[in-house]
């Protein structure tokens, strides 16, 4: 009796979990977490080391808020490589 080797074929990964194509920012609009993460094409973990590299954020009524200016300042300050950014300490 002969044995025929079979090989072993690389487990199949399943794709992540779907996110809606990145929507503008405006400047002159807030947005809550849920909604800005979803603009942006962010998770939950990107925006917490977002916030913890100097994104600013405001609470109101319990839940958290994101300015747009807020968000196109900090992307300047991680292109300018001024990240994380030292001007959110005690001020």
């Amino acid at each position: 009796m002969h044995q025929i080797a079979t090989q072993r074929q690389p487990p199949v990964r399943k794709p992540g979990p779907r996110r809606e194509p990145a929507a503008p920012i405006c400047a002159d609009e807030a947005y809550d977490v849920q909604e800005f993460c979803r603009r942006v094409g962010w998770g939950r973990a990107a925006y917490a080391a977002a916030k913890r590299n100097g994104l600013r954020t405001a609470i109101a009524g319990g839940r958290a808020f994101v300015r747009g200016d807020w968000f196109l300042e900090y992307l300047e300050r991680v292109a300018s490589g001024k990240y994380p950014a030292a001007d959110t300490a005690a001020t």
